[in-house]
């Protein structure tokens, strides 16, 4: 039986500053094969409904 390829991949990192750990995960998501990526970053607590969000296409 052939193996299933996934389509898309998911990565979930939580911190106290979305740009610092970027900053510090970025290098990695780079190397990364997955093409088209994109980084979603969200400053401001979960239940935040005003939350700053921006994307970062890799």
């Amino acid at each position: 039986m052939p193996l299933a390829c996934p389509t898309d991949a998911v990565l979930y990192s939580y911190g106290p500053d979305a740009d610092a750990l970027f900053k510090v995960m970025e290098p990695a998501l780079r190397e990364l094969p997955f093409r088209p990526a994109y980084v979603v970053l969200r400053r401001g607590d979960a239940g935040d409904a005003e939350a700053v969000v921006s994307r970062v296409d890799l």
